[in-house]
């Protein structure tokens, strides 16, 4: 699970879904796309990724981020 680190109603709200499924949620910011080693460490874990949930849409976190890990 995706969720923006800059306001905590979006991952607060989604800490019950992640414990549910037993699901991190990774905060993220516009700045975390120019953190080269943060966005290598994620795009190394990718393939242990079966859904991807971003709370809070692409307003909370950036589409460009998560295309640099996923794509």
């Amino acid at each position: 699970m995706f969720a923006s680190g800059q306001g905590f109603a979006d991952a607060l709200s989604g800490a019950a879904l992640a414990a549910l499924s037993g699901s991190p949620i990774i905060l993220m910011d516009e700045g975390i796309a120019d953190k080269t080693d943060i966005i290598n460490g994620l795009v190394n874990l990718k393939e242990n990724v079966k859904m991807k949930w971003i709370i809070g849409g692409e307003a909370a976190v950036p589409p460009a981020v998560l295309d640099k890990i996923f794509k």
